[in-house]
């Protein structure tokens, strides 16, 4: 039997490809990844599910658009919630998806919750070598590596599992900064260890999706932005 997470990026990268048959290619964006991924939410779940959702450690009546989980899916009986889901179309923007990654971790911070399962789901229409993700800089010396290495297990990145464990203060200084970054701005602490497990992924028509599951490592401890290291 396929997992959520599968079926999810299944039904994401084939919606695109559809779409883009149908010549609407150049106006795909991220939100429109929100219709394929609601009904297939809806389908499975029903009205447990909610689409922008308020973050429950961001909103404290500041000015500005409040911050949002994109869909959660919330428990009927004590409200908690059962999953989150955040969501990235085509930007390579470094900052930016380890700022929703960064999002869902913090939940595990979050009162009246409980413990949701963690998703980040990104698509993007493929080109060149087919490659996701595969911005890189130069940490010194000859070889470049990519911005997502040791962080998001990639799909058709040969040799790789599919499920990693990272250190934030063992990376390098440049993937660092914006956890330090999202940490400072937000004023949150962020777990020490983080476990990332690719659980879907899938390619249709020149577009790819992947799913991946976040947790907290078991035995990590809380740092702040002064404890991240520069």
């Amino acid at each position: 039997m396929k997992s959520e997470a599968q079926e999810i990026s299944e039904t994401v990268a084939s919606w695109f490809h559809y779409k883009s048959l149908t010549g609407l290619n150049g106006l795909l964006k991220e939100s429109s990844m929100a219709v394929p991924i609601a009904e297939y939410l809806a389908s499975k779940h029903g009205r447990e599910v909610e689409s922008e959702k308020a973050h429950p450690l961001f909103n404290s009546g500041g000015q500005g658009r409040p911050k949002q989980i994109d869909f959660v899916r919330v428990k009927h009986g004590d409200r908690t919630w059962h999953s989150a889901y955040e969501t990235k179309f085509k930007t390579r923007n470094f900052d930016l998806i380890i700022g929703d990654l960064c999002r869902l971790l913090c939940l595990a911070q979050a009162v009246d919750v409980g413990n949701p399962g963690r998703f980040l789901i990104y698509a993007v229409k493929l080109e060149g070598d087919g490659a996701i993700l595969d911005n890189k800089f130069n940490p010194g010396g000859h070889n470049r590596i990519s911005y997502f290495e040791n962080i998001l297990p990639r799909p058709n990145t040969v040799g790789k599992n599919k499920d990693c464990v990272f250190k934030i203060n063992e990376l390098h200084a440049k993937q660092r900064s914006s956890f330090r970054k999202f940490a400072k701005s937000h004023k949150v602490e962020l777990p020490s260890s983080v476990r990332v497990k690719l659980s879907g992924s899938f390619e249709s028509g020149g577009f790819s999706c992947a799913v991946w599951q976040i947790w907290a490592q078991k035995g990590s401890t809380l740092l702040n932005h002064k404890e991240i290291l520069k």
